[in-house]
């Protein structure tokens, strides 16, 4: 995962029993500061090398105010 170019985290995720009725959907989220810009690219890139790769559904960006943040936000990334 990447935000404006610089890597942010980086998910993993097993296959094994996964299929098209199975798909193992897991909730992810990380926090991250876009500091004067009103805009940011978020990219999503597979690492397996093959033509497969992860699906990724539900995506949410929300803006809040640092001191409003959930708790989580405290480990924050700092995008530039």
């Amino acid at each position: 995962m990447t935000v404006n170019g610089q890597d942010v985290d980086t998910f993993t995720f097993s296959v094994a029993g996964k299929n098209n009725s199975n798909m193992g959907w897991v909730y992810r989220s990380f926090y991250f500061t876009n500091l004067l810009s009103s805009s940011a690219v978020l990219q999503f890139a597979g690492t397996s090398g093959s033509a497969w790769g992860a699906v990724v559904d539900d995506v949410k960006v929300e803006s809040c105010l640092l001191i409003l943040c959930p708790p989580g936000a405290a480990s924050v990334n700092r995008i530039r």
